[in-house]
């Protein structure tokens, strides 16, 4: 799908990395040495490119797509919102 953004993936590859670097599910996806899981958050990635498209506000739409993938997950903390708005 697309994000209607002319460097689409350059954009979910980038909202990709913030996910692995703050790694919100806990997956430990960073310390993994034997397989590559630096796609770990592709599919999220796409989703919020998506909502950051329509209008959506960063951090909500971060929250929105990771609650919608993990319904135990309890929103993000203040480092990690700092962190995506530093990084995003």
């Amino acid at each position: 799908s697309s994000c209607g953004i002319i460097d689409h993936m350059k954009t979910v590859n980038h909202i990709s990395k913030i996910l692995f670097d703050l790694d919100p599910f806990g997956t430990q996806c960073a310390y993994v040495e034997d397989i590559d899981m630096s796609d770990e958050y592709e599919s999220e990635a796409i989703e919020i490119c998506e909502l950051l498209n329509t209008g959506s506000e960063t951090i909500s739409a971060f929250q929105q797509v990771l609650k919608e993938w993990d319904e135990t997950f309890g929103g993000l903390n203040n480092e990690q919102i700092e962190y995506i708005n530093a990084n995003i």
